[in-house]
C-alpha cells in the first residue's frame, strides 16, 4: 500500500513545545522541496532569537553560500508566529521587502540539543484540512553533522509519515570554515551587552547551563539603591570628582570609576561659550533672521573680519604653566615666577576671510587696551578694499564686522560708505554669535601654531619688520646638542653604519655637559627617526633581475650542461 500524503491539521507536531529551549544556532542537515531547485546552497545555518522580546515571535536570521560565489550571503530574516507552540505561521521569508504568505510551520520532533524537523507548506491559500502540493521539509542539526542514531529514525519517519523516500532528501554541504551567523549584531540591537552574549555562546558551546544561578560571595556594596543615589548625585552636575564621591560613599576611587561605567555615566569637558545676558538671547534670532532674509541671499558671499592680540611671554598655555626642577629655590627668576604686565607688548594680527580666500594679513606691534579707529582705517581696511577687489569684485557681497567699537566709529562707516563697500549696520549686528563666524577658529588654530614655535623668546620685531632682539643669553649646550644631531643625521644619511654604532661613536667624540648629556634623547629615542630618514634616502633594491649566462659556463668539468 503507498503512503498517503497527510494534511497539516492531522500531523502531529512536538509535545510540550519548549520556545527557550528551541531557540539559537540551527544547520541545515537534509532538505526536500517539491519544485527544482537549480542552486543548491551549502554552509545553510539559521538562528532562531525572540523577536522584540516576544515569546509568540520568531525571527530567523539566516546565512548560506552559493554554487556560483564563494562568499557567504544573509537571507531573511524570516518571521514566525508561534503563539501555538510548535504548531507556528510563517508569516514572511524576508521581514524587510517580502510578502505576507502565512504559511504553516511545523517542528514535528525535537530533542533541543542536536536535532530538529521542520515540515511547512508553501502553496497559496492552503487549507490544513488537505493535504500539499508545494512542500518543504528540514533537518536540522545543532551542528554541521548530525549522528546516524538521530539521523536514521528522522529519514524513516519522513519516509513512512510525510511521504518522502530516503532518495528525495537532498544533503547540505557543509564546508570547515562554516558561514558565520550575525547573531551578535541582532542581540546588541536589541540592548545586550557584547560581553553577556559572549558568555552565553561559550557557556552553550562548553555544554553548561545557560541560565545564571545565583552566585556564593559577598553581596556587592553598591546595589540599586546605591547606584541610584550615584546616578542622582553625579549627573549633570559640576564640581563632582570620582575623589569626593568615593569620600561620600566610604569607597575606593577605583570602585566609584567602575559603577560610573556601569550605569553608563561619562566624563565630558565643558565647552567654552560666551556668556549671554538676556536681552542678547532676546536679539540674537532676530537679528540673524533678518541677516539672512534682508541683507544676504544664497548667492552672496560674507566677508567677516578680526583681529587678535599675541602676547610673547605665552604664561598661560597649558605647556608653559609648570617647570621641572631637582630644587624649587635654586631656579632663575623667569622660569620660577610668571610675571604680569597691565598692558603687555604684544603683536596685533588683523585679517579677513571669506568663502573664496584669506586677505592680506596686517602685523604690527602695540601697546595699550586695542586697536583705534586711526589704525583699523590706515592699515586694515585697506588690505579689506584690495580684498574685495581681488576676489569679489563682480559678486554680491556684504562685509559683516564684530561689535568692537573701533569698528563701528564715525570715521569707519563714513570709509565704508565713502569706498561703497556693503556692510552690515550696527542694530542689526548680532552680538556673541562666534559659531556664525569661521574666523574665530581660524584664531584658535592660529594661537596654537604660535605658542607652539614662541614660548619664551620676546621678539616682537621680527614680526614686523624689524631685526631680532632677544633678552637672554644664548645657551651653549643647546647649541652643542644640536650640532650633535645634525652630525648624526648627516652620517646616517650618507653612510650604511648601524644607526646605533654613529650613535656611540658621535657621543664618545662629542664632549657635551653633564646637563647637555642627561636632556639629549637616547639610542633608542632616536632609533626609529633616523631608521626612516635613511629608508627615504636609500635607493631601493630591484626585486628582480634578467642576465645571460655565457654557454662556456652553463657545463661541468666533464661537459655535461646542468644550467638550463
Amino acid at each position: 500500500m503507498g503512503c498517503r500524503l497527510p494534511t497539516f491539521s492531522s500531523l502531529p507536531a512536538q509535545k510540550n513545545f519548549d520556545l527557550c529551549r528551541f531557540l539559537g544556532i540551527w544547520y541545515e542537515i537534509k532538505f526536500f522541496k517539491t519544485e527544482d531547485v537549480p542552486d543548491v546552497w551549502s554552509d545553510f545555518v539559521q538562528s532562531f532569537d525572540l523577536q522584540d522580546h516576544n515569546k509568540r515571535r520568531l525571527i530567523a536570521y539566516g546565512q548560506a553560500r552559493s554554487t556560483t560565489v564563494k562568499n557567504c550571503f544573509p537571507f531573511g530574516p524570516m518571521s514566525l508566529d508561534a503563539s501555538n507552540g510548535a504548531r507556528m505561521i510563517l508569516i514572511t521569508e524576508d521581514l524587510k521587502n517580502g510578502p505576507i504568505v502565512d504559511w504553516p510551520f511545523l517542528i514535528i520532533q525535537t530533542d533541543y540539543d542536536n536535532y530538529a524537523l521542520a515540515y511547512f507548506c508553501t502553496s497559496k491559500n492552503y487549507k490544513q484540512n488537505k493535504p500539499c502540493e508545494e512542500r518543504q521539509l528540514k533537518i536540522y542539526g545543532r551542528k554541521t553533522t548530525l549522528a546516524d542514531k538521530y539521523l536514521k529514525p528522522l529519514i524513516k519517519y519522513v519516509n513512512d509519515h510525510l511521504c518522502v523516500s530516503p532518495g528525495q532528501l537532498r544533503t547540505t554541504v557543509h564546508s570547515e570554515k562554516s558561514c558565520p551567523i550575525q547573531r551578535l549584531k541582532h542581540f546588541v540591537q536589541e540592548g545586550f551587552k557584547r560581553s553577556t552574549i559572549y558568555n552565553i555562546i561559550k557557556r552553550y558551546e562548553n555544554g553548561l547551563p545557560i541560565e545564571d544561578h545565583p552566585r556564593s560571595g559577598r553581596p556587592p556594596y553598591f546595589d540599586r539603591k546605591n547606584l541610584k543615589r550615584l546616578q542622582h548625585t553625579a549627573a549633570n552636575r559640576i564640581g563632582v570628582t570620582q575623589r569626593k564621591l568615593a569620600r561620600k560613599f566610604g569607597v575606593t576611587q577605583p570602585t566609584i570609576y567602575y559603577n560610573l561605567k556601569k550605569i553608563g555615566l561619562k566624563y565630558y569637558k565643558r565647552q567654552k561659550a560666551p556668556k549671554y545676558t538676556k536681552k542678547q538671547l532676546q536679539q540674537i534670532p532676530k537679528k540673524c533672521g533678518n541677516i539672512r532674509r534682508r541683507l544676504t541671499t544664497k548667492h552672496t558671499f560674507i566677508i567677516v573680519d578680526d583681529e587678535k592680540y599675541f602676547t610673547f611671554s605665552n604664561d598661560d598655555m597649558p605647556q608653559n604653566t609648570g617647570f621641572y626642577s631637582f630644587d624649587k629655590e635654586h631656579v632663575p627668576d623667569n622660569v620660577k615666577y610668571k610675571t604680569k604686565e597691565k598692558y603687555p607688548k604684544k603683536v596685533l594680527v588683523w585679517l579677513s576671510l571669506s568663502a573664496k580666500g584669506i586677505s592680506a594679513p596686517f602685523i604690527g606691534t602695540t601697546k595699550g587696551p586695542a586697536i583705534n579707529a586711526n589704525i583699523y582705517i590706515k592699515e586694515c581696511l585697506s588690505k579689506l578694499l584690495a580684498f574685495i577687489e581681488t576676489y569679489h569684485f563682480h559678486d554680491d557681497y556684504v562685509f559683516w564686522p564684530d561689535l568692537a567699537t573701533s569698528h563701528y566709529a564715525n570715521e569707519i562707516t563714513q570709509w565704508l560708505l565713502q569706498h561703497q563697500i556693503k556692510f552690515i549696520p550696527k542694530q542689526v549686528n548680532p552680538p556673541k554669535v562666534s559659531k556664525a563666524r569661521p574666523i574665530e577658529d581660524f584664531w584658535s588654530i592660529l594661537a596654537n601654531k604660535v605658542s607652539r614655535h614662541f614660548v619664551q623668546t620676546l621678539f616682537y620685531h621680527p614680526l614686523s619688520g624689524g631685526k631680532s632682539i632677544h633678552d637672554h643669553e644664548t645657551n651653549p649646550d643647546l647649541i652643542d646638542a644640536k650640532c650633535l644631531r645634525q652630525q648624526m643625521k648627516e652620517r646616517v644619511i650618507n653612510e650604511l653604519t648601524p644607526i646605533s654604532v654613529i650613535y656611540e661613536e658621535e657621543m664618545a667624540k662629542t664632549p657635551l655637559s653633564d646637563s647637555a648629556t642627561g636632556t639629549f634623547p637616547t639610542n633608542q629615542e632616536l632609533y626609529q627617526t633616523f631608521a626612516k630618514l635613511r629608508q627615504k634616502h636609500l635607493l631601493a633594491l630591484p626585486q628582480s633581475s634578467l642576465f645571460t649566462i655565457p654557454d662556456p659556463f652553463k657545463l661541468t668539468a666533464d661537459g655535461k650542461r646542468f644550467l638550463l
